[in-house]
C-alpha cells in the first residue's frame, strides 16, 4: 500500500492462507494506492532511506532525485549509459552526491546493496572509490572501494577522524572485470558482513561505529584521488533490523516489487472511533 499523493510505502499484507483475505489498516484517511505483489521482488524495501536506479530517466541524460525524492549533484561527466541501466565512470573524477539527514545511520543495523561493473580493476588511479557516507572531498566515513590488485579485490573500511580500519574485505577472492557483480554491506548488532554474487566474503569483529556523515558519494574521492572506471547501477541504503538481518539473493537484489494486480474487489470500511 502506498500513499497516493506522495508514494511513500504505507504497509503491506500477507494474505490468508485459508480465504486469500488481505487485511490492511491505513494510518489516515488518504487515498491509497493497493498493489498485488508476487514473491519474485526483492523484500524488505520499505526500510530504504536512498534508492538511486538508473533505469528511471531519460537515456544519456541526469536524474534529478533518486526514488525516494533525495536530490542528486553530479561533478564531472558521469551520465546514464545507453543501455539505461548504469552510470558510466570513466576514472577521472566523476561522481554522483546527495546529502540528507536520512543518511546519518549512527550505530544502527543498516544494508547497503551496490551493483558495480569494474574495468580495468575499477581504478581510474589507485585505489577507486564505489561508495562512501561523506563527502567527496572528504576521508570519508564509511567507505567500499575497489584496491590495487586485478581482478579487483573489494573492501569496507570505517574513517575513524585519524585512520581507516577495516570492516571487510574479499581478498583472497577477486572479482573479474567486464563483468556485474552484487554487493551488500550489512552491519547487524554492529557486526559487518559483506555478501557479494551470493558468496558471504566477509565478517568483522563487533565494533560501534557511529555513523554520522549525512552526506554520501559515488564513484570518486577528490581527497585522495580515488576515481572509479566502469559502471555502476542501482544503489540503495536501507536503515534498520529487518533489511539488514539476511542477505538477499542476487536474483532478487534491488528487484522492486512488480505489480501484479490492482487491489480489486478491495472491501473499504469507515474507521468508527468510540466516544469520538
Amino acid at each position: 500500500m502506498r500513499d497516493r499523493s506522495t508514494g511513500l510505502y504505507l504497509g503491506g499484507a500477507n494474505s490468508d492462507p485459508s480465504t486469500g483475505l488481505y487485511t490492511f489498516y491505513p494510518p489516515d484517511f488518504g487515498e491509497v494506492i493497493v498493489e498485488r505483489i508476487d514473491e519474485l521482488a526483492d523484500p524488505v524495501t520499505d526500510e530504504a532511506v536512498f534508492d538511486l536506479d538508473p533505469s528511471v530517466g531519460a537515456v544519456g541524460g541526469t536524474l534529478p532525485a533518486d526514488t525516494r525524492g533525495n536530490a542528486l549533484t553530479f561533478l564531472g561527466d558521469a551520465k546514464i549509459s545507453t543501455d539505461a541501466l548504469s552510470f558510466v565512470f570513466d576514472g577521472s573524477g566523476d561522481v554522483i552526491q546527495s546529502a540528507s539527514s536520512r543518511y546519518t545511520l549512527g550505530t544502527d543495523d543498516f544494508c547497503i546493496d551496490i551493483e558495480f561493473y569494474p574495468i580495468n580493476g575499477g581504478r581510474g588511479s589507485n585505489y577507486a572509490r564505489l561508495f562512501q557516507l561523506g563527502a567527496n572531498t572528504t576521508a570519508g566515513t564509511l567507505v567500499i572501494f575497489t584496491g590495487t590488485t586485478t581482478p579487483t579485490i573489494i573492501e569496507a573500511k570505517f574513517w575513524d577522524g585519524a585512520t581507516y580500519q577495516s570492516l571487510a574485505n574479499s581478498s583472497p577472492t577477486t572479482y573479474a572485470d567486464n563483468a556485474w557483480h552484487k554487493l551488500q554491506l550489512r552491519r547487524v548488532a554492529g557486526v559487518f558482513f559483506m555478501t557479494i554474487d551470493d558468496v558471504l566474503v566477509s565478517t568483522s569483529a563487533t565494533t560501534a561505529y557511529n555513523i554520522a556523515a549525512a552526506t554520501l558519494s559515488i564513484g570518486a574521492n577528490a581527497a585522495n584521488a580515488e576515481n572509479f572506471y566502469g559502471r555502476i547501477g542501482k544503489v540503495r541504503i536501507s536503515r534498520g533490523a529487518r533489511r539488514a538481518a539476511a542477505a538477499t539473493p542476487t536474483s532478487r537484489l534491488l528487484k522492486m516489487p512488480a505489480d501484479s494486480g490492482s487491489g480489486e474487489n478491495a472491501l473499504i470500511y469507515d474507521r468508527v472511533i468510540p466516544g469520538g
